[in-house]
């Protein structure tokens, strides 16, 4: 089967191609990893996957209160490095998510103004809040920050660093022209409200080295009124690839329309592929794809058809860590039943070869 054949990543060899999909967990008081999440990760590299994505770090609290894991300071490596350190034993390779917010995504209460790209977003959740605009001192700022965070990645061991790009999300409304307004050289064009998220590449290359892996999960199709298209979401891919990352994971949906970004029960098997596909097609780099791919055949089928290079399963890694291992051990009994019988038919036909 294709799902285990090796990959590479940039520089960072992979033994298979299934991903752990970045889901969060509950830190400590100070950030870091606790020790169950340590052991969770630990568990999913023990079933076999070949790379493992972590949920998003917030790299400041500047600006907004952490989500869920924070990597901004040094004493925040420790545990980071424990966990990457259990799951290289395994030979799973591990990307930390890194990101410089959730913008209009926070929630916090009905008086306090989250920050977004621009003034004319408004809150997710308290739609009539008008958001503060990131001034571009600010923008700095998160830029330096988010290559400082990777470099602290870097020194836990991780072996390169995903930027949180999508869903709606800080970088995402800097993206998009649905919640950026601005009039600066990060707001107007596609380049300009792409400009953020390349300058944190450049940032992170010349902190780490531009061997170091930098993975780009972007919304390459929002799927509500005003959103993104997928013709721009292609043309972001053009323009991350010409950055340098090393590898696209093209995500689908934002919060106005969840059940596209988070897979629900009701959504059909393979939902998120045409996206995966059509990024696919205009890049030399590779692809992640995701969305209800837990059936062994249509994460393969994805795979052999050439419409992304690696998939990505969250749900089913919270369900059974150990999916990967039982499919090879039924391809594994399947491949037997066919050569043995394989071999009782020519043995048949060696009798009867004989007799006449």
């Amino acid at each position: 089967m294709d799902l285990f054949k090796r990959g590479k990543i940039g520089n960072v060899k992979l033994k298979n191609r299934i991903i752990m999909a970045p889901m969060g967990t509950k830190p400590t008081a100070d950030g870091s990893y606790s020790d169950n999440a340590i052991n969770y990760f630990e568990e999913r590299a023990k079933g076999g996957v070949g790379l493992i994505i972590t949920g998003a770090n917030i790299v400041s609290t500047k600006y907004e209160t952490r989500p869920e894991n924070e990597l901004s300071d040094f004493h925040n490596v420790e545990k980071l490095a424990v966990m990457i350190e259990r799951c290289h034993h395994y030979g799973t390779k591990v990307f930390v998510q890194i990101t410089p917010g959730l913008g209009r995504m926070v929630y916090a209460d009905p008086y306090t103004p989250p920050y977004s790209a621009s003034d004319e977003a408004r809150s997710f959740w308290f739609p009539n809040l008008k958001c503060r605009m990131l001034t571009v001192d600010d923008i700095h700022y998160l830029t330096e920050r988010m290559a400082y965070s990777a470099s602290l990645a870097q020194a836990a061991g991780a072996d390169g660093v995903e930027l949180h790009g999508y869903g709606g999300y800080l970088l995402d409304q800097f993206h998009s022209s649905l919640w950026n307004k601005r009039k600066d050289e990060y707001g107007g064009s596609l380049e300009n409200r792409l400009r953020f998220s390349t300058e944190i590449i450049s940032a992170i290359h010349e902190k780490c080295g531009a061997d170091f892996p930098v993975s780009m999960k972007f919304t390459a199709y929002h799927g509500i009124k005003g959103g993104r298209q997928l013709d721009e979401g292609v043309e972001m891919a053009k323009i991350f690839e010409k950055a340098g990352v090393s590898d696209l994971h093209v995500d689908v949906g934002c919060y106005e329309v969840w059940y596209k970004a988070i897979t629900t029960v009701y959504e059909k098997p393979m939902h998120q592929i045409f996206a995966a596909k059509a990024v696919k097609a205009a890049v030399n780099i590779p692809v992640i794809t995701q969305g209800k791919l837990n059936d062994p055949m249509d994460a393969e089928k994805v795979l052999q058809d050439g419409d992304a290079d690696y998939v990505a399963l969250a749900h089913q890694m919270l369900a059974d860590p150990h999916w990967l291992i039982k499919l090879k051990q039924e391809t594994l009994i399947k491949s037997r039943h066919v050569l043995v019988a394989m071999s009782a038919f020519l043995e048949d036909l060696a009798v009867n070869i004989i007799t006449v």
